[in-house]
């Protein structure tokens, strides 16, 4: 029989030929949520965390001998709270000379006035007009080309030069409003990615005030940046009802 108090061997070396000896790993250690995790971290690591998921970033626990660590990648648009590697998110970059905008707003203005012929519609009229879709343009071309032919049997109060003008006025405008459409498309990205820009280096700003800020004089900067994130009380109001404090 073998002594249950007697210390084990120690294994020694791996002979040759045989396969090396896998180390020994921990089975069945429960796993824990991401918010038993948080839990267990002091309140500045809560506070650091909190600061990172205002950059809508994704945070990964990962748990090592019963202690938890953060994994928090670092990149293009990612800030290092280490300080070892700080890069912001710059989709564009650009700057508007005086004599650009020149040219811009003097452009602008001349086409305002050669468009003066342009209609503004109001809702309801959009929504009571007969719409001509793409595949409708052969069906209205076909039309005038009948109607040109045939102008004997249409109605005498059918206007068929205002139906051909209209034709003719639609062909010509149509590929301009394409280019113009076109150009406000990306005019819109490059605001959408300028804004973009601009809340990045914001909140980075936020978050570095957040984190270490304190008591470095900077508390009311660091308020006035919080509400932007303030949640709005709504408060009721009695409606027709004065109340006379007795």
């Amino acid at each position: 029989m073998t002594d249950p108090h007697r210390p084990r061997d120690t294994p020694g070396p791996d002979t040759p030929g045989t396969a090396p000896r896998t180390p020994e790993r921990r089975k069945g250690a429960p796993k824990l949520d991401d918010a038993t995790l948080l839990a267990g971290l002091t309140p500045e690591q809560q506070a650091t965390i909190h600061t990172i998921e205002t950059f809508h970033w994704r945070l990964k626990f990962a748990t090592r001998v019963g202690r938890s660590r953060l994994r928090v990648p670092v990149g293009p648009g990612r800030h290092n709270l280490k300080g070892r590697k700080h890069m912001t998110q710059n989709r564009i970059a650009m700057t508007f000379q005086p004599d650009r905008l020149e040219r811009i707003d003097g452009s602008l203005n001349a086409l305002e006035a050669d468009l003066d012929l342009l209609i503004a519609l109001t809702v309801e009229e959009r929504q009571d007009l007969v719409k001509m879709g793409h595949k409708s343009r052969a069906f209205c071309a076909t039309a005038l080309s009948v109607a040109e032919q045939h102008a004997g049997l249409m109605p005498r109060d059918f206007d068929i030069d205002a139906f051909r003008e209209d034709h003719l006025a639609l062909e010509l405008l149509r590929p301009r409003a394409a280019r113009l459409a076109h150009l406000m498309q990306r005019m819109a990205d490059t605001e959408l990615a300028l804004g973009s820009d601009l809340m990045a280096a914001a909140l980075e700003v936020y978050g570095v005030l957040k984190v270490a800020g304190k008591d470095k004089g900077v508390d009311e900067a660091r308020r006035e940046l919080a509400s932007r994130f303030a949640r709005r009380k709504a408060t009721a109001e009695p409606v027709g009802e004065a109340v006379v404090d007795a």
